[in-house]
């Protein structure tokens, strides 16, 4: 049986406290969304970060999902201020992925989106499937951190 979290709290507290020892962040530390308006979870003034954990290895997929809905609220987001919209998913394996979302707009190197049957929702054990939009991103459209 899958279990599934109801809050992703300690990892997400887990992966700010990472991104916030790399070099790029030592001006402006990224700062943690509140979970009750989150449509992304870190922030700081040159960008925002969508960010998953995932129970699998890195490689097990031949790509991953970007929510149709989460790509079109955060780039409207990041447009409305002029910063720059990143993906990031954590992998069992321990290794980290990130998509810059804005300079693959910028390039015109997002996929087409594609309609999937999928969970309603991934933090319930409730199986019911809904038609979601989701961009389908290979690791080579990334790059691991």
């Amino acid at each position: 049986m899958i279990m599934f979290n109801q809050s992703d709290e300690g990892d997400r507290k887990k992966q700010l406290e990472y991104l916030n020892t790399k070099p790029e962040y030592q001006e402006d530390k990224l700062r943690l969304v509140p979970e009750q308006m989150k449509s992304f979870d870190f922030w700081n003034l040159t960008r925002i970060i969508e960010f998953k954990k995932r129970k699998c290895d890195h490689d097990t997929f031949p790509n991953w999902i970007l929510e149709q809905y989460k790509y079109e609220v955060n780039m409207e987001i990041a447009n409305k201020h002029s910063i720059l919209f990143f993906y990031q998913n954590k992998f069992s394996d321990g290794k980290i992925w990130e998509w810059n979302i804005t300079k693959m707009v910028e390039k015109n190197l997002m996929p087409e989106p594609q309609m999937k049957e999928m969970n309603r929702h991934t933090f319930v054990n409730n199986p019911e499937k809904v038609p979601k939009k989701v961009y389908m991103l290979t690791l080579d459209m990334g790059y691991q951190i």
